[in-house]
């Protein structure tokens, strides 16, 4: 509304003298916007959660409409406007909240070269996680295709990280698009979470019956961890083909693939998951369940873990991985000794294998090559041109070691 001064005449003519604002002034809206801006970033900055930033960014804008004298219904447009346009195209990370009996789980999906920003870590708040770092197998390396993968679950969320290779996952992804399932991503976990929601909506079941239900559809090879509305899982397929293993620090619970992962948190490690195993936790300790499946399913762990996946100070099943590499090497001199200079290898991952053949052998052990430290793993890149181009990058041989020599070059892969 707005209110009009007029002045009447001794003649009972009146005239207008002027219109005053709308409702409030401008400099009360100025105040108003600011206040509005001021709190929305005090609560980003006590919760730490990207979850009011955009609108404090809209409150600004719709600070300097106000300023200009822009009406009232345009100051709402831009905080409304600038909001959404910031909501969608400056969040960097995939950021899910859900809150069950006072427990504020955050989940986060970061992808990057080997990188760990720690200052999101630090900001992260709850007394529970999952994280992954992620290779691409199976799905090209996109954001949309990072870890843990979230969806909805009862009230709340469930997430989900996974390691392995489900063989059947294109005849699973079908029968649930059939069945009206949207893909956002091209990973195999996906599948899987979509298929525990469908076990425990359709058939009423609870998390662990339906983990039992979809591991009897999985052919190949996975090592799970769950987070469902502040429940923590851990699930190792029933041929054991992936490691997993669990490790306490003070109240702590933690669950990995690798126990070097413990190592470095100061960890003690506890015991490696068992083969069709799942795991979680109530009352501080931990609670077991084994699948149908795993009586019947042979063992087959993956030796690729050993000779190249794992790093060489992990172990994996009561089983060192470096002292395995170096087992490799002596038997490999033992199958094929051979008269030479120097043993060589390929570094990183089969430098065990080479010192072990060297001395097994007798022969030195030298460098021969050269690794350029800044180009990752030139297996795990999705096609055979990446790869190619990557180890042209990744190794340079030193000439004048190797010049005019007789060499044992020991790769792994």
């Amino acid at each position: 509304m707005t209110a009009t001064l007029l002045e009447i005449t001794s003649s009972g003519k009146h005239k207008t003298l002027g219109v005053q604002g709308e409702g409030v002034s401008m400099s009360s809206m100025i105040t108003i916007w600011l206040i509005v801006f001021v709190v929305l970033v005090i609560i980003e900055i006590i919760t730490m959660g990207l979850t009011t930033i955009w609108f404090a960014g809209g409150a600004l804008v719709a600070t300097l409409a106000a300023a200009v004298h822009a009406p009232l219904w345009v100051q709402i447009v831009l905080f409304l406007v600038v909001s959404a346009l910031l909501l969608f195209f400056t969040r960097p990370v995939a950021v899910k909240y859900f809150n069950k009996d006072r427990v504020r789980t955050n989940v986060e999906s970061l992808i990057g070269q080997q990188a760990i920003v720690i200052s999101e870590i630090n900001n992260l708040q709850g007394n529970m996680a999952i994280g992954h770092v992620r290779y691409s197998t199976t799905g090209e390396s996109k954001l949309e295709n990072s870890e843990p993968f979230v969806t909805d679950f009862d009230d709340g969320f469930i997430a989900m990280a996974h390691n392995g290779d489900i063989v059947n996952s294109a005849e699973l992804r079908d029968e649930l698009i059939r069945e009206g399932y949207e893909f956002k991503s091209g990973t195999d976990s996906e599948v899987i979470c979509y298929m525990l929601r469908k076990e425990h909506y359709a058939n009423g079941k609870s998390i662990i019956e339906s983990i039992e239900a979809v591991s009897k559809k999985l052919v190949g090879s996975y090592a799970l961890t769950i987070l469902v509305n502040g429940e923590l899982y851990g699930v190792r397929g029933p041929a054991g083909i992936k490691p997993l293993a669990i490790a306490k620090r003070g109240d702590d619970f933690i669950i990995a693939s690798e126990t070097v992962a413990f190592d470095v948190i100061n960890a003690e490690f506890i015991r490696d998951v068992k083969p069709g195993e799942i795991i979680y936790f109530e009352n501080n300790e931990i609670r077991s369940s084994m699948l149908e499946l795993a009586d019947s399913t042979p063992l087959a762990h993956c030796m690729f873990e050993y000779v190249y996946f794992a790093r060489p100070d992990s172990t994996i099943d009561n089983v060192n991985v470096y002292q395995t590499r170096l087992n490799i090497g002596k038997q490999l001199y033992e199958q094929f000794p051979i008269d030479a200079d120097v043993v060589i290898p390929v570094p990183d991952s089969s430098i065990p294998a080479a010192i072990g053949y060297s001395r097994a052998s007798g022969i030195t052990y030298g460098e021969g090559l050269i690794k350029n430290r800044y180009v990752g793993r030139t297996f795990i890149m999705p096609t055979q041109e990446e790869r190619e181009l990557a180890v042209r990058l990744k190794l340079n041989p030193i000439k004048e070691a190797i010049k005019g020599k007789k060499i044992v070059l020991i790769d792994d892969s």
